[in-house]
């Protein structure tokens, strides 16, 4: 299981790179092509945007693999109880499973509406199912470090 969890953050982290890399590109491109050619590429910055978003969600999922997301810290002395953490994971569990379903309904009314890009005329329900899986994957992270809590990364300290 911490090597499906491993691998599984390897992958994310590989098609948000790729996501990146292809905002980057193609913004630099369209800013090549108007200053030096007086042109564009077609759709490229519409193409960029959902690159982005891709890329931003599947962030969410690599911060909760690493636990390297924010939280708040003014409740840690509270409770010092050593089941409080797994609690904590059990509960931002349901709340993204809660959000992954809302996601989910989104994308598929998205699809059954027919909704599109402008500019490129892509369906825009591929790219939205980023957001039920991000909600998804992070909710089996979180169940995976409250059922096994000696696989969840050491947080990150922040000055």
């Amino acid at each position: 299981m911490r090597l499906y969890v491993q691998l599984l953050l390897w992958l994310e982290s590989t098609v948000a790179v790729v996501a990146y890399l292809t905002t980057a590109t193609l913004l630099f491109g369209q800013v090549v092509a108007r200053e030096f050619f007086t042109s564009s590429i077609h759709g490229g910055t519409k193409i960029a945007v959902l690159s982005g978003i891709v890329a931003g969600a599947l962030g969410l999922v690599i911060a909760t693999g690493e636990n390297a997301h924010f939280r708040a810290t003014f409740l840690d002395g509270v409770l010092p109880f050593k089941w409080v953490p797994r609690l904590g994971d059990v509960i931002s569990a349901a709340i993204y499973l809660f959000l992954a379903w809302f996601a989910l309904k989104f994308a598929l009314e998205t699809r059954e509406y027919g909704d599109r890009a402008e500019v490129i005329g892509w369906p825009l329900w591929p790219f939205q199912m980023v957001f039920p899986y991000m909600f998804t994957s992070s909710a089996i992270k979180h169940l995976i470090f409250a059922w096994q809590p000696e696989w969840k990364p050491r947080p990150i300290l922040r000055d």
